[in-house]
């Protein structure tokens, strides 16, 4: 099931539109039914509901996804979304990041791994996962920056996707946002 995810969280970052303007003002994202809440820029568009059921990931495995037009680069906007799994193990948050670097690491053509650090994350210890690659062998190599938290016996993956050689304040944008994750009572 790991794997099912980790391929819909990469497959969104190539249809889905999205980056970070970084002008100060930010936004809430809350998800009533998942508990579960983001800040993330002003200046970002919250996807629908039914564009994400209709165009991105009719699985329904996404949950939510963002994107600033702003910063689009030739086809590509650069995105963040997040994608939640029902989990059959107790896992933490970081056994579950491990796992999903591991897979990202065999199943992404032109993998590359830039950078992978623990942190605190919604009160949890997890791992942030910095990387570039393909998600398929026709697909252009992007930057991608994820984390990964367990709530409930559900895994969730945030991604930031954006392209290989995005501008490091922007992508610092971006690595932030993803750190944003909160887990509402």
């Amino acid at each position: 099931m790991v794997k099912k995810v980790l391929l819909t969280v990469l497959l969104a970052g190539l249809v889905l539109p999205m980056a970070a303007c970084g002008g100060g003002k930010n936004k809430t994202y809350v998800n009533t039914e998942e508990k579960i809440s983001m800040d993330y820029p002003a200046e970002w568009l919250e996807v629908s509901a039914d564009e994400i059921k209709n165009q991105i990931d009719p699985t329904g495995a996404t949950i939510a996804a963002f994107r600033d037009i702003a910063n689009q680069e030739d086809n590509f906007v650069p995105n963040v979304n997040i994608v939640k799994e029902d989990l059959s193990a107790d896992l933490t948050s970081d056994n579950y990041a491990a796992i999903s670097i591991t897979n990202t690491a065999k199943q992404m053509e032109a993998y590359e791994k830039l950078n992978v650090y623990s942190t605190k994350i919604a009160g949890q210890r997890t791992k942030i996962h910095i990387f570039k690659a393909k998600a398929n062998a026709s697909a252009q190599k992007n930057k991608y920056i994820q984390t990964y938290l367990v709530n409930n016996k559900k895994g969730y993956v945030i991604t930031a996707a954006m392209p290989e050689n995005f501008d490091k304040n922007k992508s610092n944008v971006y690595e932030g946002a993803v750190k944003k994750i909160r887990f509402n009572k």
